[in-house]
């Protein structure tokens, strides 16, 4: 890496030439002595340094971590720090004010490690937690609001073989806020004894919903290493604000023709948080109609780490900031349909899986929400979605294929250093057809190719923002915009 920092500089290029272009020419006139003059190929400096350019750009991304803020300990600052790049880096400290310095550590080794591994092709932003300790004599006291002024702290590092220092922000909110979406596990206690309508064996550590129609009247509180299941002509009645979370993986399996149904009738509440700790969960043809969760957490039905196959589901007119979200888990969504939901549909954070063969309708936000995540999208239909169709950023990859997506504000946004490449696929009657941008600061351009596709009916096919790049039938798009999430958004 170090080599690779010193030689990718056009005055080395340049002096290595000059000190070598004796033998060049010499070496040149050799080589072309047996070739007729219009067959004869010149030395073109330009290949070296568009390899240079091309390489330096690798080196030097726009952004090589996201850090964001945890919390605050008597003896220190902690971060969750995730690498966007695929090469090494080293965290150097933190700095309050440019004046307080705090060096680091890792939260997840016994040994205090400050190395972060690259990230790995299609591979979702992998967080860690650091904790960044305070020198001797510091008084806290001094910053009473930090917590809400973190434009104070910076992050500085390197990548590993540089010398050149970053220094970047951090976010004020957590990358994933887990006491919310697990609602202060230490103080919930499962109660899965108390209902009626659960059959419980102990031994064999499974739990189940006996069919027939059920009203949930508080919530529910399944315990870890269990398996939590229900079957055919189950319905669940979600009323007086209550909630299921499960810390162990749910098996819910229904038929066609007589799917599992988790309602609420009195469209008051419900929602369903699964938290897993790694172990695979399963939906098959369940229908999840009228659920409500107006909190700030995450959405009425939540993965996190906990990886799903979803199958033969719907998620219907839901009121909640997601109908569905998967959190740092792997997934699966096939044969399935989101219809007339509040915002968004479906919302994935940190994840990688595939959504294939399923429709989303009637979206009041985004149909597909992707944030630091790895996904394949095919054979999906989207339509009249209030803002985005798919929305695509913080450093996410997205491939799309033989999918349709009409009458959306924006059809695919490509933000915030993320990548994306649509293949036979439509994109018609929308505001804006394609939209590359920065979004957030701590971010860079985005990147799309488009390829074999076809956009027709659009207001605008494209709205590109200087520094990103569209790559149309392998034409690179030239027309640019400034400030492209203003001319969206703030018009």
């Amino acid at each position: 890496m170090r080599e690779l920092n010193r030689v990718i500089k056009k005055s080395y290029i340049d002096n290595l030439l000059l000190k070598y272009s004796k033998e060049v020419s010499e070496n040149y006139e050799a080589f072309i002595a047996d070739f007729i003059p219009e067959k004869r190929v010149k030395i073109n400096k330009e290949i070296y340094y568009s390899n240079i350019k091309a390489m330096s750009k690798i080196l030097n991304p726009n952004v090589a971590i996201i850090a964001n803020f945890e919390k605050i300990d008597s003896d220190g600052l902690r971060l969750s720090i995730a690498s966007t790049t695929s090469l090494p880096v080293e965290l150097i400290s933190l700095t309050i004010d440019d004046q307080i310095t705090l060096l680091p550590c890792t939260l997840d080794e016994k040994n205090c490690v400050n190395k972060i591994k690259g990230k790995g092709p299609n591979v979702a932003l992998n967080y860690s937690k650091y904790k960044f300790f305070y020198p001797e004599l510091f008084d806290i006291s001094m910053y009473p609001d930090l917590s809400k002024s973190t434009g104070l702290i910076k992050v500085k590092y390197r990548i590993l073989g540089s010398d050149i220092i970053r220094a970047d922000s951090i976010f004020a909110y957590k990358a994933y806020d887990s006491e919310k979406i697990i609602l202060n596990s230490k103080l919930m206690k499962p109660n899965y004894k108390e209902f009626d309508f659960l059959d419980y064996d102990d031994d064999r550590k499974t739990i189940r919903i006996k069919q027939g129609l059920w009203k949930l009247e508080k919530d529910l509180i399944i315990p870890k290493n269990y398996t939590f299941s229900g079957g055919p002509n189950t319905t669940i009645d979600f009323i007086n604000s209550a909630k299921i979370l499960s810390y162990s993986p749910v098996i819910f399996e229904g038929t066609k023709e007589s799917p599992i149904n988790f309602i609420s009738s009195n469209a008051s509440s419900g929602s369903i948080t699964i938290f897993a700790n790694g172990r695979s969960s399963k939906l098959v043809n369940v229908v999840i109609d009228g659920l409500v969760n107006t909190s700030d957490s995450t959405g009425a039905v939540t993965f996190f780490e906990s990886p799903v196959v979803i199958k033969g589901t719907a998620f219907k007119n839901i009121n909640s900031e997601d109908a569905l979200n998967i959190i740092k888990s792997s997934f699966s969504i096939s044969d399935s349909i989101f219809s007339g939901n509040h915002s968004d549909s479906l919302d994935i954070d940190f994840g990688k899986g595939d959504v294939i063969n399923s429709r989303f309708i009637n979206s009041g936000n985004d149909s597909i929400d992707i944030s630091g995540s790895d996904i394949k999208i095919s054979f999906v239909n989207i339509y009249n979605s209030g803002d985005k169709g798919i929305s695509v950023g913080e450093k996410s990859t997205a491939r799309i294929n033989h999918s349709e997506i009409r009458l959306s504000k924006i059809g695919v946004a490509s933000k915030d250093s993320s990548s994306t490449k649509i293949t036979r696929s439509t994109i018609k009657d929308c505001n804006y057809g394609i939209a590359l941008y920065q979004k957030k600061p701590d971010f860079g351009p985005a990147s799309t190719i488009l390829h074999t596709s076809k956009l027709r009916g659009n207001d605008h096919d494209f709205i590109v923002e200087e520094n990103s790049t569209l790559i149309f039938n392998q034409i690179k798009y030239s027309e640019k915009f400034e400030k492209v999430y203003e001319r969206l958004y703030e018009n």
